[in-house]
């Protein structure tokens, strides 16, 4: 699948690479440290690799294009304390086609909502 920042950039890259798929890759922001992070692009696969920055367990980050520095979007409030930040499906940007990421260094949490229904990674593995 693809996914793409509120301008229509896409964030898929072939130089992250997860179980042969090319990998989501952002710009991240923790406290005044910044860096970059590779995200595995498979629902559920919790795999990411993070480049010039050392994440800390529990704090909350910020995620950017690499491409045109914009903020990925809160989409909700996730029920670690953190927020669901966007990363679209769609080059248009709609919040009812989006993935899910929490900010909070460490929470689980993803989400995949499709049409403007939330598919929780718990219900998908249930």
């Amino acid at each position: 699948s693809e996914n793409y920042c509120p301008n229509g950039h896409t964030l898929i890259n072939p130089r992250a690479n997860f179980n042969g798929y090319p990998g989501i890759i952002l710009k991240i922001r923790q406290g005044d440290e910044e860096g970059s992070v590779a995200l595995s692009p498979i629902f559920g696969e919790k795999a990411r690799v993070t480049l010039d920055i050392v994440l800390r367990n529990n704090e909350r980050i910020q995620l950017f294009c690499p491409v045109c520095d914009v903020p990925m979007p809160i989409h909700s409030p996730c029920h670690c304390g953190g927020d669901l930040l966007a990363l679209f499906l769609n080059p248009d940007g709609d919040f009812a086609d989006c993935v899910g990421v929490c900010d909070r260094v460490g929470c689980v949490n993803a989400s995949l909502i499709h049409s403007g229904e939330l598919v929780s990674l718990s219900r998908l593995t249930d």
